[in-house]
């Protein structure tokens, strides 16, 4: 991780906030190694292949996870767009809610801007490297950083239920 100001970029799967860092946590009875594979099983569950969805659970490494998810039998971009945040953002809660080291890591970030630094990706990422002295200044992002926005949600919604107590 790389801090330029208010921004705190990421990428390495060693960076705690990367879909691609192991890190272990139950949804529905279901343990993931990382948000990556939860994202993909839920993927291949919309759309009923079961038999990727098995394969994505047996995958212990996130970018064979994510291949396997471009596989899905049956896919249609558009109702997976349509839901993708929504996955996204339950699997992040629930790694952060179940790993405490991981919260805490969190919600020390502050009110620090996440930004996924990957030059190729831009989508999940602002399509800059974290070195990329650009990636201070949202208005030279070449990505719209949807791992990042996703984050800092998991991040707001981690801190009102701390406050709820």
């Amino acid at each position: 991780m790389r801090r330029w100001g208010k921004v705190l970029a990421f990428y390495s799967r060693r960076d705690f906030m990367s879909n691609h860092y192991i890190c272990y946590f139950t949804v529905k009875g279901i343990t993931f190694n990382c948000t990556e594979q939860f994202m993909m099983y839920c993927k291949a569950m919309l759309f009923g292949d079961r038999d990727v969805a098995d394969l994505i659970l047996k995958a212990t490494n996130p970018q064979a996870q994510k291949v396997l998810g471009r596989r899905v039998r049956g896919y249609v971009e558009e109702e997976w767009v349509a839901k993708r945040e929504q996955y996204i953002l339950i699997g992040m809660i629930e790694k952060y809610k179940q790993n405490p080291q991981e919260c805490q890591w969190l919600l020390d970030t502050e009110d620090a801007i996440l930004v996924e630094a990957s030059e190729r990706d831009t989508l999940y990422g602002v399509g800059l490297s974290e070195d990329d002295p650009r990636i201070e200044n949202p208005y030279e992002w070449r990505g719209r950083n949807l791992c990042g926005d996703l984050t800092m949600m998991a991040r707001e919604h981690i801190r009102r239920a701390v406050r709820l107590g």
